[in-house]
């Protein structure tokens, strides 16, 4: 039996799921996750219909005495052994789990490449390699890719089109992307010599994408995945950008993405810092004597 607390990101809990290292799984989830829960089990019954896969709710993250209290309860009846696994949600949620556990034995997820490790000292660390599909991530949050270019998300009657859904298998990090409506008509250059007509559209249309990148957080936590905003923003949607999206600039010379933050200025040119300073082994960019 493996026990393990639900967090934001879902790539934790699937590699558990997916590297058969048990057949009796319980998740424990709070009731901020509850709404991720049952679609996870929904998503069990058909995936997984010879694991064992249990759901079980403890009390909030904000009352951690409770918490204590409810792990040691649980571990005190426990008679097989146990393993706990140590890598999804907060570490206050399942080390009171560990902390009771008569056994030693811990499971952990490990990244570059993902491999699920399983160490009962003092017997010899078992590894098992993970490997995870960007379709079975989203599945299990209940949501698929529906056209081609993979640009356009579905759940039920919902969808949401315009945001790029890119998985790492080597990080095991889930991205959403979107793009500023000044990059995709490529009209950047223009940001400062709009209408008043066409910065109202252009406001409209940003806050749809930002609009969808947050709608996709509630499913996949802040937390859980990259959430990505790329190209020139007017200052009415950029300040009010949720903290958990990253708004990212190319770079004019190199290409690479920089945050907005980070990005410098040259000749009305947008520059990474390594392309403003030099500092690139061969630098792309070049100030005109």
């Amino acid at each position: 039996m493996v026990i393990s607390t639900m967090g934001d990101s879902v790539a934790p809990s699937l590699s558990l799921l997916v590297s058969n290292v048990s057949t009796n799984i319980t998740f424990f989830y709070t009731s901020e996750n509850k709404k991720k829960s049952e679609i996870l089990q929904a998503y069990c019954q058909k995936r997984f219909p010879e694991t064992e896969v249990d759901f079980l709710e403890i009390p909030s993250i904000a009352m951690p005495s409770k918490i204590v209290k409810y792990a040691k309860e649980f571990m005190s009846d426990k008679n097989e052994k146990v393993g706990v696994f140590l890598t999804s949600g907060a570490k206050q949620t399942i080390f009171p789990f560990l902390i009771n556990s008569t056994t030693t034995t811990t499971v952990s997820l490990i990244h570059s490449p993902l491999r699920i490790v399983v160490a009962q000292y003092p017997l010899p660390s078992e590894t098992v390699s993970v490997e995870l599909f960007l379709q079975d991530l989203l599945a299990s949050r209940g949501w698929e890719i529906s056209d081609e270019d993979g640009k356009t998300l579905k759940r039920g009657d919902l969808d949401i089109s315009g945001i790029s859904t890119i998985f790492d298998k080597e990080r095991g990090l889930l991205s959403f992307t979107g793009e500023s409506y000044l990059l995709k008509t490529g009209n950047e250059d223009k940001i400062h010599s709009l209408s008043p007509v066409e910065k109202n559209k252009i406001k409209d249309r940003d806050q749809i994408t930002i609009s969808n990148l947050t709608l996709l957080s509630e499913f996949f936590g802040r937390n859980g995945a990259n959430y990505v905003i790329k190209g020139a923003l007017r200052s009415p949607n950029r300040s009010v950008l949720p903290h958990f999206i990253q708004h990212m600039l190319n770079c004019d010379a190199c290409g690479d993405l920089v945050a907005n933050e980070d990005a410098m200025m040259a000749n009305g040119m947008t520059r990474c810092p390594k392309c403003y300073d030099g500092s690139h082994e061969e630098p792309y960019y070049k100030e005109e004597e």
